[in-house]
């Protein structure tokens, strides 16, 4: 009987510990994440923009042998800006795309992969090879209108301001 009753106790701390945590919720500001990795399989270039409640990375790596992943960009978000894009996030719903996209063809083309976080347990990922969604097209042109410089900007990648 006194071994049912700490595991009891035991449950319910755990349980409290748990909601405290998730109640902490860095001054008020939404938890999230998104991680866009494009991949361009004939250029052997990787971009990875790494977003959250704080600001924008775009990191870059290649498949060169002496390539080394290397952050290219960064940019800090004020609570506003933060606030703003976290409400953008959910209204494009990316939790709901599928697991995975794919067209039938073979050419060497652009994979990319989303993972998007919010809080501590909700996680999502979805995998595009050559394909894109209306969905991808708004978030992908959404984060270039927040990178200030249009040589990092996805659609413009490489050309000059």
């Amino acid at each position: 009987m006194p071994r049912l009753l700490f595991i009891k106790r035991l449950i319910s701390f755990a349980t409290v510990l748990l909601l405290l945590m998730t109640s902490c919720n860095n001054n008020g500001r939404k938890d999230f994440s998104l991680t866009i990795k494009h991949y361009a399989g004939a250029a052997g270039l990787t971009l990875i923009y790494d977003i959250d409640e704080n600001g924008l990375k775009i990191k870059t790596n290649c498949d060169l042998e002496n390539c080394k992943q290397k952050t290219v960009y960064k940019r800090t978000f004020t609570k506003n800006e933060s606030d703003s894009i976290y409400w953008f996030f959910n209204s494009l719903q990316i939790d709901t795309l599928k697991p995975s996209y794919e067209t039938k063809s073979v050419w060497d083309g652009l994979f990319t992969k989303l993972t998007f976080k919010k809080g501590l347990f909700s996680s999502h990922s979805s995998t595009f090879d050559n394909f894109n969604t209306t969905t991808t097209d708004t978030l992908f042109k959404f984060v270039d209108n927040l990178v200030l410089a249009k040589k990092y900007r996805f659609y413009n990648w490489g050309q000059n301001d």
